[in-house]
Formats: structure tokens, C-alpha cells, sequence
């Protein structure tokens, strides 16, 4: 879609590997988030919301500084 478009597609790329890694909202999300801990669905939530924000925002700030889109 990026070559039919005429777009540079690396930085579409980088976008999709950071969202697919970005497991941060649910315990469901990562091994390790599965271990016991006592943490409630909430915590994952109220930490996880954030975090999600900031790397969205961090990885959108790297991709249109660092690559030209054609």
C-alpha cells in the first residue's frame, strides 16, 4: 500500500512493530505480566494507560524527525 501510495515504508513498519510490543494495558499482554504479584486488572490499567501514550507519542516524534514519508 506504502509503494502504491508513493510513501517511504520503513518508518509504517517501525510503527507496527512498536504497537504490536506495546503490552502494556492488560496482564494479559506479556508472560511475565501473568506472574503472581497481587496486582489487580486496574493497576495494569492505571499504569498501563500512560505508558501506551508515551510510547505512542515518543515513537510518532522519532518516525516524522527521522524519516522523510517519500
Amino acid at each position: 500500500m506504502t509503494e502504491q501510495a508513493g510513501l517511504n515504508n520503513e518508518p509504517f513498519i517501525f510503527a507496527i512493530i512498536m504497537a504490536a510490543s506495546a503490552s502494556f494495558l492488560t496482564p494479559l499482554g506479556y508472560q511475565t505480566n501473568l506472574m503472581a504479584g497481587g496486582y489487580q486488572f486496574s493497576d495494569f490499567l492505571r499504569v498501563g494507560v500512560p505508558m501506551n501514550l508515551l510510547i505512542g507519542i515518543a515513537t510518532l516524534t522519532v518516525l516524522l524527525i527521522g524519516w522523510p514519508l517519500s
